[in-house]
């Protein structure tokens, strides 16, 4: 028997175990949200904020402020929220995900990282991201007053006036 065979083998091997390690976890997690629904009476939710952590601790403290962290203070913090508010009757809200971009863009770190600081997996960092990307784009037009095409010949004038002053 080749090494080669040997090497291809035990990877199948492993992968195989990843995947049945996989399984069984989904399952034994299936089965706690059924036992906690059945000890409760109610549904278990499956997105929990975790008050513990610290960039939480920051936000919910309403004395501290926030322009070290998320380069807004809390006045323009809850402004944007204002502005970006959709209705959703699931998820990780609105409040949050309007958090996690301003971090993400404050910062400009990796998904992973601030997967990490909010305790919340990868994948829902890069929808949530985007997401909000996405509601910034449609409410564009609320935030700031561009001007009319008729009016750009003018405002170049005053820009120009304004840069030989």
């Amino acid at each position: 028997m080749s090494i080669a065979l040997v090497i291809v083998i035990l990877l199948r091997l492993s992968a195989t175990n990843r995947r049945n390690h996989a399984r069984r976890r989904r399952r034994l997690q299936r089965l706690r949200m059924l036992v906690d629904q059945f000890m409760t009476g109610d549904p278990t939710t499956y997105c929990a904020i975790h008050h513990n952590m610290p960039i939480l601790r920051l936000w919910f403290d309403v004395e501290t402020e926030l322009r070290q962290d998320f380069r807004l203070t809390r006045k323009a913090m809850h402004s944007l929220q204002r502005l970006l508010h959709r209705e959703q009757d699931h998820g990780w809200g609105n409040e949050l995900e309007v958090l996690i971009y301003t971090y993400w863009l404050a910062h400009g770190l990796s998904y992973r990282v601030v997967a990490r600081v909010f305790n919340v997996p990868k994948a829902t960092v890069h929808d949530i991201i985007h997401r909000v990307a996405q509601n910034i784009w449609d409410n564009l037009r609320r935030a700031i007053d561009f001007p009319q095409t008729v009016d750009l010949p003018a405002v170049g004038q005053g820009s120009m006036a304004a840069t030989y002053v």
